[in-house]
Protein backbone atom coordinates (compact mmCIF):
# COMPACT_ATOMS: atom_id res chain seq x y z
CA UNK A 1 0.00 0.00 0.00
CA UNK A 2 1.10 3.62 -1.01
CA UNK A 3 2.25 5.18 0.73
CA UNK A 4 4.62 2.89 2.54
CA UNK A 5 6.63 2.73 5.74
CA UNK A 6 9.53 3.53 4.51
CA UNK A 7 8.12 6.56 2.26
CA UNK A 8 6.08 7.82 5.56
CA UNK A 9 9.11 7.91 7.53
CA UNK A 10 10.99 10.09 5.03
CA UNK A 11 8.52 12.57 5.01
CA UNK A 12 8.29 12.49 8.66
CA UNK A 13 12.28 13.06 8.63
CA UNK A 14 11.55 16.48 6.66
CA UNK A 15 8.37 17.55 8.43
CA UNK A 16 6.64 17.12 5.15
CA UNK A 17 3.83 14.23 6.52
CA UNK A 18 0.24 15.23 5.06
CA UNK A 19 -2.22 14.71 6.71
CA UNK A 20 -0.75 13.57 10.16
CA UNK A 21 1.15 10.24 10.89
CA UNK A 22 -1.72 9.15 13.55
CA UNK A 23 -3.78 9.47 9.82
CA UNK A 24 -1.56 6.86 8.55
CA UNK A 25 -1.94 4.35 11.27
CA UNK A 26 -5.69 4.90 11.25
CA UNK A 27 -5.83 3.79 7.87
CA UNK A 28 -3.63 0.69 7.41
CA UNK A 29 -0.59 2.27 6.20
CA UNK A 30 1.56 1.69 8.74
CA UNK A 31 1.16 0.01 12.26
CA UNK A 32 1.12 1.57 15.87
CA UNK A 33 4.86 -0.22 16.53
CA UNK A 34 5.88 1.84 13.31
CA UNK A 35 4.44 5.07 14.15
CA UNK A 36 6.33 4.76 18.06
CA UNK A 37 9.40 3.84 15.43
CA UNK A 38 9.06 7.10 13.38
CA UNK A 39 8.16 9.65 15.98
CA UNK A 40 8.86 8.00 19.32
CA UNK A 41 6.14 8.42 20.38
CA UNK A 42 3.26 5.60 21.34
CA UNK A 43 0.11 5.56 19.41
CA UNK A 44 -2.75 6.54 20.98
CA UNK A 45 -6.03 5.92 19.10
CA UNK A 46 -8.82 9.31 18.66
CA UNK A 47 -11.43 6.89 17.39
CA UNK A 48 -14.23 6.52 19.89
Amino acid sequence: MFPDYDFIKMLYGWNAVKPSTEWYVEHGNITAEQYQTITGKAYVSTEA
